[in-house]
């Protein structure tokens, strides 16, 4: 497949892409039950959003297993330091902590990065999705997604500066 990083930004932009088609097929297929299309017309949009879902779901099942493996190996490189460290330091550097704490520390951490390693990939596919989406967006709602949008950011901007402000009066 290449580098990994680069299989992961692939499927990133794919799993993106593949959720921004799903509701726009779901709507041809429901214009089509609506209009009382013919069985020839509104079969293959059934095929195709089945084929979207199913896509999907196997791009995403492939950034789980990819994301697993590489926070597994990274995951075997951290508890390998549980044992290396005690090894390493001094007398005067461990007699602070107990061995056992050192260890339990290093192990949290190198579990939690497990843990929060095998979503990785959501960090990689969530730009490309409000990428797609605002496109289309932009492409169907055409001026006015650009007047919500932009009442969107002086909301957003102005309710972080408020509570920056309600903070610091709050610590005064």
């Amino acid at each position: 497949y290449g580098d990994d990083r680069t299989v992961l930004v692939a499927a990133g932009i794919g799993f993106a892409a593949v959720q921004v088609a799903i509701p726009l097929v779901a709507s041809w297929l429901i214009r089509a039950i609506a209009d009382d299309a013919p069985l020839d017309q509104s079969l293959p949009l059934v095929a195709g959003l089945a084929g979207l879902v199913l896509a999907g779901t196997c791009v995403q099942q492939h950034c789980w297993y990819m994301t697993s493996v590489l926070s597994g190996h990274a995951w075997i490189g951290l508890t390998t330091l549980v044992y290396q460290m005690p090894s390493r330091l001094t007398r005067a550097s461990l007699s602070r902590f107990s061995e056992g704490a050192l260890v339990n520390v290093v192990s949290s951490d190198a579990q939690a990065y497990l843990e929060i390693s095998q979503f990785f990939y959501f960090w990689v596919s969530i730009p490309f999705l409000l990428l797609f989406s605002s496109a289309l967006l932009l492409y169907l709602l055409r001026w006015i997604f650009v007047v919500a949008l932009a009442a969107l950011a002086v909301q957003f901007l102005s309710v972080t500066r408020l509570a920056g402000k309600v903070k610091d009066a709050t610590i005064r």
